[in-house]
């Protein structure tokens, strides 16, 4: 860098803070054991209360249940409410700018050969883009510049998770072969989960898709239509489903006839 120029992209600095404060509480309760139908049933309890002097007080807990009918099987059941306020470095770290290749849906949108849709042509003109004539908006480079980075005006991610499962365990397996599986189905909805969107969705959701047109805002142009930024900074991005099954298969065997130790497949 000389005389304040700068041959690279831009970047901001880093700086910011924010107070927490916690208490939690557990409780594993263990109501039956050793008799019949039910080898052991356990309750699991845990609460947390978190206050963030940006965020404001929040109450998470888990509760969980495991029954064991008899010594080689359990079945157990979690639900919970999960809570994460953003980072400091997701709220007020350093900004940075990028030039990724994208395609503007608005290039010579008019012109039949790009079989642009009607609500992508009403889009583009009601942004006052040239679509005909000599002022035609024409994209003429593929890199657009974009803003990327922190933004101080987060909010936290809720989530509520759920899974079920069972684990087997065979007691007939010798001690020095240790069996056990577990197989697990679980549920996870994270609400304004934190995330960015690239260059090219936010414009594809912009001009293709009617219900996104909020997408707008982030979008930067002059007059004759050229783009001069695109915002992809960090944003709460609404709600994200996942569910799944998961399996494990672990057994393990003497390594050597004389050597203690185990060799486990997982």
């Amino acid at each position: 860098k000389v005389d304040g120029v700068s041959g690279t992209n831009v970047a901001g600095y880093a700086e910011g803070k924010y107070d927490a404060q916690e208490a939690f509480v557990e409780l594993s309760a263990p109501f039956l054991a050793g008799l019949p139908g039910a080898h052991s049933l356990t309750l699991d309890l845990a609460g947390r209360a978190s206050h963030f002097d940006a965020f404001g007080t929040e109450f998470t807990f888990r509760a969980g249940l495991s029954w064991a009918p008899i010594e080689d099987v359990m079945f157990r059941g979690v639900f919970s409410k999960s809570y994460r306020a953003p980072s400091i470095m997701q709220l007020y770290g350093a900004s940075y700018s990028s030039y990724p290749a994208v395609s503007d849906p608005c290039s010579g949108y008019e012109n039949p050969a790009n079989e642009a849709s009607a609500y992508t042509i009403q889009q583009c003109q009601d942004h006052g883009i040239p679509g005909t004539g000599p002022d035609e908006y024409i994209q003429t480079t593929t890199q657009i510049k974009t803003h990327n980075g922190p933004n101080p005006n987060l909010g936290p991610e809720t989530a509520r998770n759920m899974s079920v499962g069972t684990v087997i365990r065979p007691t007939f397996m010798p001690k020095s072969m240790p069996l056990a599986m577990t197989f697990d189905y679980y549920k996870i909805k994270i609400i304004d989960g934190i995330s960015s969107l690239d260059a090219q969705t936010i414009l594809r959701n912009c001009y293709e898709v009617e219900a996104l047109s909020d997408y707008c805002q982030y979008i930067e142009r002059r007059e004759d239509g050229l783009i001069m930024g695109i915002d992809q900074s960090l944003r709460n991005m609404g709600e994200i489903d996942t569910s799944g099954m998961d399996f494990t298969f672990n057994l393990g065997f003497p390594l050597f006839q004389n050597i203690r130790g185990n060799l486990g497949f997982q």
